[in-house]
């Protein structure tokens, strides 16, 4: 019997979020100070506790689909929407969503949501990490009165459906005549990361065509896999920057308010 591969969580995210910051942990974790890393890669240092903060977003239009996903999450109390990952576990309720604040690298005011998936978990686990902040972030005027209504969860009489399909048409409003954009930041130990493209869709069908790529040329074992858990993630993330659908993709040796957007090209 012949045996398969399969890569599952092969979009934006789950996928390419969850694999960026295994760039960082690899680039900057492995060896630092003198301190030895573990056999899985991990460094071993119980003074310096290691969180990461992720943020994905932008100006996408937000599927009638994904958005009644992302609604009934947020209408849903405890859960994904303002969790972190702490000490090993998740806590419910422990970040704020961050409301009409300016960003490094998100252009203009945006809506910061808390939104710990199991792939946030996943990378948690995989790089030993201390605390795991992560963010899915919307831009646009409209988009944000939206979700402003909707802070205190679903009122009386208003079902998801209806609150998810004002979602979807709020962000195809902010798009009139202004192109979509997509945007990744990751910091970790001191050092981030930071990923632009032309929008969702296109970052998705970037990383499933690279997932496809991987199989295709045997550098995976049979089995089932998720695309944040490709080996070399810094080889994947170069041969993606290649695609149109990145417009720029970044290493920063400091942490993203200090740092000009110039310096440490991947």
């Amino acid at each position: 019997m012949r045996w398969r591969t399969a890569v599952i969580g092969a979009g934006l995210m789950p996928g390419l979020a969850g694999l960026l910051p295994g760039v960082l942990a690899a680039d900057g974790v492995r060896v630092a100070d003198g301190v030895p890393s573990g056999p899985d890669g991990v460094l071993n240092h119980p003074h310096r506790p290691r969180t990461l903060t992720v943020r994905v977003g932008g100006l996408p239009h937000f599927p009638p689909a994904a958005a009644r996903d992302f609604m009934g999450r947020l209408a849903r109390p405890g859960g994904e929407v303002t969790a972190v990952w702490r000490s090993g576990q998740r806590v419910a309720g422990a970040l704020g969503v961050e409301r009409g604040v300016r960003l490094p690298y998100f252009p203009g005011a945006v809506t910061a949501i808390p939104y710990l998936t199991e792939e946030a978990v996943g990378v948690a686990r995989r790089c030993g990490l201390d605390e795991v902040r992560w963010y899915t972030v919307f831009g646009g005027e409209h988009t944000r009165a939206v979700l402003d209504r909707y802070r205190a969860g679903l009122p009386p009489g208003r079902s998801v459906d209806e609150a998810a399909d004002e979602l979807s048409r709020a962000t195809l409003t902010d798009l009139a005549g202004r192109p979509p954009h997509q945007i990744v930041t990751c910091e970790l130990d001191g050092r981030a990361l930071v990923l632009t493209g032309t929008g969702s869709s296109a970052l998705t069908g970037t990383a499933a065509a690279h997932a496809a790529r991987a199989v295709l040329k045997g550098e995976l074992p049979s089995g089932q896999r998720h695309f944040a858990e490709i080996p070399d993630p810094t080889r994947l993330a170069r041969l993606m920057a290649e695609s149109p659908a990145v417009t720029g993709l970044r290493l920063l040796d400091g942490p993203l308010a200090e740092l000009p957007l110039e310096e440490g090209i991947l």
